[in-house]
């Protein structure tokens, strides 16, 4: 499986390698970027989200303590809607990586690059041949093993 940094440094080259064997990778690189790039926003307004309502929690606390019960009523308020949209946004987190995951499972594996290019057994590169008469295996050669 293809790595997502491979991709996201490598992206040409990777395209360049697919293609070998007749493969246009770019649309399916394309979606895996996208949603890359959609699960990293979702991560940053989950981070924002976790931290304001880590000080809006501190803020009910100092506002308890100097008696500003209505200001810490609403600050609460806040808090109780912020947990719902991390809430969503976590099951929004898990449904990209799993897109995500489907996505480069479903990429086929980029062939090496000493790979000559081509879609056929006819397009590879002969580098040896056999002189001679090619050996055979004797008719009860396999007998032997527990197959």
């Amino acid at each position: 499986m293809l790595q997502l940094t491979r991709i996201r440094n490598q992206y040409e080259e990777v395209i360049s390698n697919m293609s070998k064997r007749g493969f246009d990778a770019t649309p399916q690189l394309d979606a895996i970027i996208q949603e890359d790039d959609r699960r990293k926003s979702i991560q940053t307004n989950l981070d924002q989200l976790l931290a304001e309502r880590n000080s809006s929690s501190k803020m009910i606390g100092q506002l308890m303590a100097q008696g500003k019960r209505d200001e810490a009523e609403a600050a609460k308020a806040r808090v109780s809607s912020i947990k719902a949209e991390i809430e969503t946004l976590e099951q929004q987190q898990r449904d990209s990586r799993a897109a995500l995951e489907v996505l480069l499972l479903d990429l086929p594996n980029e062939p090496d690059a000493t790979v000559p290019a081509g879609s056929t057994e006819d397009d590879n590169e002969v580098f040896k041949t056999w002189e001679g008469e090619l050996p055979t295996l004797a008719d009860d050669a396999l007998d032997h093993l527990d197959l």
